[in-house]
């Protein structure tokens, strides 16, 4: 990290060598009971961890900004979320001293961000902190003008100097000090670092791309980018720690699937593999921890969110679908069963994530002792210790993280060979202490969720899986809109006040998803009528990408737009890719003229940046000259008709839209042409379209697959 870049714009601040670490993990709920403040009145978990804080915490808002202009004080914006580990440690070793909040409460107005709750604060915030030091994570912590520029910022501070850095009220007293001695000085310098950030943080170019050939297809050379970057020995990216990146795994099996070529999936499939037999897998639970904090995946970040598994879901299930091995499907079991069991709430929504620490230690739940093991299983101990439990590599305080020690390519047959011995460990697993759990609902992640279970259902057919995708729906729905509109988060009765680009986004992704699971027309009528207002909301010039808040949300940041995907979709990868499957769908040229156009102004961005956006690349298999439209027309409940369905679902086809039609339900031919097909002599028919030809119809699940496999090949 350039040190320059975090301390060259202050010279009273230089001597603070504050170090932007990246610390992701859990939080536990403070047992620090003083007098509440105002955070009391919050919903989110992790506000409410810092109720009882003597830091006079204010949320974010108009009170706590118009305080600080009135009072004439820097801003201290702390931003973090409840599954984050070094979060609490900074809770507990600077927020709930006394003497440190005495010079908070005294000097500074500070505010309590939950990143998952506000992700527009979080990333205009993190850009900045990126911007000044090198690096970023949370806790993130910032230091603002009355009118919100930024001084001084990082992530976690030490109570007291440790490793060559300042502690946290060092830097909290030279802060104080120069804005209140220096204060002009402080303001010139903060002019030089504004044209610093001005010119760091620029907006994204569109327009595009230099050059159309072939070789340029941003797809593959997101691909040659990644591929070069995996680790070909124990899967992922790069050698030391590892996230599961499902996003730049999926890219790569939609390309194999689309190329016809399984090679381009081999680094994915190795970390597919590696990932779901290692300890970054909760091997009795079965979804899978943060990441791992070596290259083997051998130990996690124990803590467990919602949306790293919804995604993993489905990336699982597409690497079985393009394989047909069943150990795939067996972890997309695996994940859904555990979130269902751990995170489903009163058969609705989902909760947002799992704890790492129990117990005041992390991972205590997860691991153990050779001891343990034995006490429980008895005589069976050695044999599922020599496949499960190693002692010398991926430890925690000397106990073991559990993973398949052999042959991960076998992990089904392992299991289904220890499911007694498995099941006997997670029954005494649940009698420990169990770590907390944040349980707000968020619109975006549980999208994802439904997405992954109507996928799943179909594909599996598995009717419990399609069952839950379609009540959290319904729960969205009722519960998490307010006048028609999507909000963000909520948390019990309470509905939060804003909504994301990303909320839309997803919501309409889901409700096509669910249409293709069930073929109930009233949710492509909802996603329609979503995305009608989605373009509304969230305006933009022509072509150009959508902001991430709506423009009758106020705001004080700038406006935002986002292409990079994080470790969930942006919200306009997300947008585009359901607008371009609504216009294949839909008679409404607006939805196709919108998606293309928009596409096409980021070809020059995609030239530029082709790794950057691996979910947003989804959206050029759906272009019209590209998809596939395979429209089955019979009684829904017809053995023959659900055979023509299984044989589509069972090829993964990424550019490939399936309507089911039923003869005694017709959909209105005014709003979707491509349902308006019927059935010849009263079989059950299979249509397949591309770039608006279609071939001749076909009864027979073997001829549909004829067909399907030649148009692979054109």
């Amino acid at each position: 990290m350039d040190s320059n870049n975090k301390t060259g714009f202050l010279p009273l601040i230089s001597r603070l060598l504050l170090v932007g670490l990246i610390f992701m993990g859990d939080t536990a709920f403070s047992a620090n009971q003083t007098v509440a403040n105002r955070l009391i009145s919050e919903t989110s978990p992790y506000l409410l961890q810092h109720a009882h804080n003597p830091v006079d915490w204010y949320p974010w808002g108009e009170e706590a900004l118009a305080k600080a202009k009135a009072e004439d004080k820097l801003i201290f914006v702390s931003i973090g979320y409840a599954a984050c580990h070094w979060c609490q440690v900074m809770e507990r070793e600077s927020f709930e001293s006394e003497a440190t909040a005495k010079i908070l409460n005294r000097h500074f107005i500070s505010i309590k961000v939950d990143r998952e709750e506000r992700p527009d604060l979080d990333r205009h915030f993190m850009a900045i902190i990126t911007a000044m030091t090198g690096s970023g994570g949370w806790p993130m912590n910032i230091f603002l003008t009355p009118d919100l520029q930024p001084v001084y910022g990082g992530t976690y501070f030490p109570p007291e100097p440790r490793y060559d850095r300042a502690s946290f009220d060092e830097v909290l007293s030279s802060l104080q000090e120069q804005w209140n001695d220096d204060k002009q000085e402080m303001l010139q310098s903060l002019e030089k670092l504004k044209g610093f950030l001005a010119k760091k943080l620029a907006p994204p170019k569109f327009g595009p791309a230099s050059t159309k050939t072939e070789d340029t297809d941003p797809r593959d050379r997101s691909v040659e980018f990644w591929s070069d970057r995996f680790d070909w020995v124990h899967g992922g990216i790069g050698n030391g720690t590892k996230f599961p990146q499902p996003l730049v795994l999926s890219l790569l099996l939609r390309q194999a699937a689309s190329k016809n070529s399984v090679d381009i999936a081999e680094p994915a499939l190795l970390t597919l593999d590696k990932m779901a037999a290692g300890g970054i897998r909760d091997q009795l639970g079965g979804s899978f921890h943060r990441y791992s904090v070596d290259r083997y995946w051998h130990v996690p970040h124990f803590e467990i969110m919602l949306y790293d598994n919804a995604l993993l879901a489905r990336t699982y299930l597409e690497a079985y679908r393009l394989t047909k091995e069943s150990r795939y499907k067996f972890v997309v079991q695996q994940i859904i069963d555990d979130m269902l069991k751990r995170f489903r709430v009163n058969n609705g929504c989902f909760i947002s994530s799992i704890n790492a620490d129990s117990e005041g230690h992390e991972g205590a739940y997860y691991t153990w002792s050779e001891e343990e093991v034995e006490k429980i299983l008895g005589r069976e101990a050695p044999n599922f210790i020599s496949d499960f439990v190693d002692t010398i590599e991926g430890t925690v305080d000397e106990r073991s993280v559990l993973r398949v020690i052999y042959d991960e390519r076998e992990i089904d047959k392992t299991f289904n060979n220890h499911a007694g011995n498995l099941t006997k460990l997670l029954a005494a697993r649940e009698k420990r202490v169990p770590p907390t759990k944040d349980d707000k609902i968020l619109t975006s992640w549980n999208s994802l969720m439904v997405s992954s279970l109507a996928s799943a259902g179909a594909v599996l057919q598995e009717p419990r899986y399609l069952k839950a995708a379609e009540e959290c729906m319904a729960d969205l729905l009722e519960k998490s809109f307010v006048d028609g509109k999507p909000r963000h988060s909520r948390r019990g009765d309470k509905v939060g006040d804003v909504v994301f680009l990303d909320d839309y986004a997803t919501v309409i992704q889901a409700l096509i998803d669910l249409y293709e699971a069930n073929f109930n027309i009233s949710y492509l009528g909802k996603a329609r009528s979503l995305a009608e207002q989605m373009l509304s909301r969230f305006k933009s010039k022509p072509g150009e990408p959508l902001p991430l808040t709506p423009t009758d949300q106020p705001s004080d940041l700038p406006e935002q737009i986002i292409l990079e995907d994080g470790v969930t979709p942006s919200g306009n990868s997300s947008a585009l890719v359901a607008l371009h499957r609504l216009a294949l769908f839909s008679s409404d040229r607006v939805f196709e003229k919108d998606a293309k156009e928009r596409l096409d102004a980021l070809s020059g961005y995609l030239e530029e940046n082709p790794y950057s956006s691996p979910e947003l690349l989804w959206a050029f298999d759906f272009r019209q000259e590209l998809a596939k439209e395979v429209v089955i027309v019979g009684p829904h409940g017809d053995k023959a008709t659900k055979e023509l369905f299984a044989t589509v679902r069972k090829k993964f086809m990424p550019g490939v839209i399936l309507a089911g039609v039923d003869p005694a339900n017709p959909a209105s031919s005014h709003k979707w042409p491509l349902l308006s097909r019927q059935s010849i002599t009263g079989k059950p028919t299979a249509y397949v379209c591309k770039d608006l030809v279609c071939k001749l119809p076909v009864f027979t699940p073997e001829a549909l697959a004829k067909i399907l496999g030649e148009m692979d090949k054109k």
